[in-house]
């Protein structure tokens, strides 16, 4: 009895500890976004996945394989608002990337008009910039800060 015991606490313990999520799996990127926007009172905006091509002007570093990213964008292109989720995987430098990412970004992309605050939310395997109002970005950052404790934020006022 004691044998058998024992064995199906070794098979429980094997299965039990290999399911485990890894940071590499892959998140809902687009409910991620909508729930780290949840609150922000930002504009009508338009949702999707970026692919290869499109990535590094809209991400504004470079495409590796394993990244996957949404964009959430205004849909009146005279309104300065853009939000983005990058995954990469957990082998990847993210503050460098972060870094990059803020340094890149053009927070005057749009005609006519400027995003007031560029941050750079990031954890182990997420990166979020979001071009927009000061109160878009501030929701942003502290809906991030409540969901991952473990992350970090870079920001720039742009128009100081």
């Amino acid at each position: 009895m004691k044998k058998i015991l024992i064995v199906l606490l070794t098979v429980f313990m094997l299965f039990g500890c290999t399911s485990k999520p890894s940071d590499d799996q892959d998140i809902d990127l687009k409910a991620t976004l909508n729930e780290l926007m949840d609150g922000a009172d930002a504009p009508d905006c338009d949702t999707m996945e970026l692919d290869k091509d499109s990535f590094a002007g809209i991400a504004y570093i470079p495409y590796e394989e394993g990244y996957k990213a949404v964009v959430s964008e205004a849909m009146i292109n005279a309104v300065a608002h853009c939000a983005v989720i990058v995954q990469v995987p957990s082998t990847s430098d993210t503050s460098k990337l972060a870094q990059e990412m803020l340094d890149n970004a053009n927070p005057r992309k749009w005609i006519c008009v400027e995003a007031e605050k560029t941050v750079v939310c990031y954890t182990d395997n997420l990166i979020v910039l979001v071009m927009s109002f000061t109160d878009v970005a501030d929701k942003v950052v502290s809906n991030f800060q409540n969901k991952y404790s473990n992350g970090h934020v870079l920001e720039k006022n742009n128009l100081e």
